[in-house]
């Protein structure tokens, strides 16, 4: 029933306030969310209706928009050799710093942010939530099967770890409202080795992260799609 009802429950929080009155405050409405609504041990349970309010109150968007030219992807014939051989990852950091230079020629375009959208301690409850949702869907799914999860891309996962797991990589992608580093301090790095990537990558640690793909991941093509990606928009670094 609570399922079912769920976006109705949702959009008392977040329909439009009627003009002159106060707005809600989102602390308030989180702490509701999750603390009034807890009805089960299950993370995963506890937080889905706060992760539809902080997702339809943080609108993360990319930081900077490219030029038709500039989101063209990166292929070059001899690239996936060079991502096979570990010992030559150095020279794709070397063309990813190159490629920084093209950002002189593009100008920033900010959109306007309500005071809740850039709230930074906001960013990092959502960040948390996704992790306690998939730490506690990936523990319910290792007990159905009777064996430790298999690490994996986001996209080879398989139900809602799946989804959850590809939301929450856009987000540590795009939200420029977060600390890399405050993430990265309890972050479940054996389970979640491509957010793991993605975080040290939003620091700059590009050849940490290539090998993450390489080596933990045995994904070549995923460190050159990788690249591809850093190429396109703005690495965040909080």
């Amino acid at each position: 029933m609570f399922d079912e009802n769920i976006h109705d429950i949702l959009r008392i929080f977040t329909k439009p306030r009627p003009a002159g009155t106060v707005p809600l405050d989102p602390h308030a409405v989180l702490k509701h969310l999750t603390t009034s609504l807890a009805l089960t041990y299950s993370y995963f349970e506890n937080y889905k209706l706060a992760l539809l309010y902080l997702k339809d109150l943080l609108i993360v968007k990319p930081q900077v928009s490219f030029s038709s030219v500039a989101q063209q992807p990166f292929r070059d014939k001899s690239l996936s050799v060079i991502l096979v051989d570990c010992c030559c990852a150095r020279v794709i950091i070397i063309l990813l710093q190159a490629r920084k230079r093209l950002r002189s020629r593009v100008s920033a375009s900010p959109d306007e942010a309500s005071p809740a959208e850039v709230d930074r301690s906001l960013h990092k409850e959502l960040i948390d939530m996704y992790l306690f949702s998939i730490d506690d869907l990936i523990r319910q799914q290792e007990k159905q099967q009777g064996k430790s999860k298999e690490v994996c891309l986001a996209k080879d996962d398989k139900g809602l770890v799946r989804g959850y797991r590809l939301e929450l990589i856009q987000i540590l992608k795009t939200s420029k409202y977060y600390s890399p580093n405050d993430v990265l301090q309890n972050f479940p790095k054996e389970k979640l080795l491509e957010e793991f990537a993605v975080l040290l990558g939003c620091l700059g640690l590009y050849d940490r992260a290539i090998h993450i793909y390489i080596n933990n991941l045995k994904k070549p093509d995923a460190a050159e799609d990788y690249c591809n990606d850093l190429y396109v928009r703005e690495e965040c670094k909080g």
